[in-house]
């Protein structure tokens, strides 16, 4: 599922970044880059395979998984820089890379992230919480309460 989103995303993102640098929904001149988005997911998935972007367990995306996408993202739009610049193809801007490195950040990091959310979110909603009472414990357990709620193991019980 993850593959298919960025085989989408990073065209997306490359055409997002040529449309904001140049100012134009459908800038004239990329017609000369048709190639690039051809190539952007030819070269993004093998490096997003290398660097394990597609056997990380999506439960335990954190602060780990943010860098080694931003390695990964940073890789990839280098590799494709100098694509261009050994093709010569005119007409791109260096500029619309650091655009597209941007787009490619939200949208590779943003879907994991959100991905993450909506799996936990499930789990917790389909997942048995075990009943727990608190009992005299002050503000010292009204605290523990909410912390439980928050969590998905736990359902504290009020006692009456």
């Amino acid at each position: 599922m993850l593959v298919g989103f960025d085989v989408i995303a990073l065209p997306l993102a490359f055409w997002a970044g040529y449309a904001l640098r140049l100012g134009e929904l459908w800038p004239p001149l990329i017609g000369n880059a048709w190639w690039v988005f051809i190539a952007v997911p030819l070269v993004a998935i093998p490096i997003f395979v290398r660097m394990g972007l597609y056997r990380a367990v999506l439960r335990y995306v954190g602060a780990k998984a943010l860098v080694t996408i931003t390695k990964a993202v940073t890789i990839v739009t280098l590799v494709l820089l100098a694509l261009v610049v050994a093709t010569q193809t005119y007409g791109i801007p260096r500029s619309v890379f650091i655009v597209f490195w941007l787009f490619s950040m939200v949208f590779i990091a943003g879907s994991r992230l959100v991905l993450r959310e909506f799996l936990q979110s499930a789990a917790r909603w389909h997942a048995p919480r075990q009943s727990v009472v608190i009992y005299g414990a002050g503000a010292s357990g009204a605290e523990l309460a909410r912390a439980l709620q928050g969590g998905w193991e736990y359902e504290p019980r009020l006692s009456k």
